[in-house]
């Protein structure tokens, strides 16, 4: 599957951001100078299935695009599930 480069005002982010986990992941990225990972959106609303801590991290840092990889989330391959408790 390969990602697109959309505009980051049509996403609509669904998940809790957790600020510390958003503070690891930005020094990731400064550190790294890329994502490892694009976003996973809902190709029909843009709804952000997973990615919300990278959508955030793009928005602070001014993008107004994001690699993003769009789904039909009413595809029954598509399963989405709730993260690990790690203790948040």
């Amino acid at each position: 599957m390969k990602y697109k480069i959309v505009p980051i005002d049509g996403l609509i982010p669904l998940e809790k951001v957790f600020p510390t986990h958003l503070k690891n992941l930005e020094d990731m990225i400064d550190s790294d100078g890329f994502m490892l990972k694009a976003i996973i959106a809902d190709k029909k609303d843009g709804i952000v299935l997973d990615g919300s801590h990278r959508y955030v991290y793009l928005l602070k840092k001014g993008f107004k695009t994001a690699p993003v990889y769009l789904v039909d989330y009413d595809n029954e391959d598509i399963r989405v599930a709730p993260a690990l408790d790690i203790g948040f």
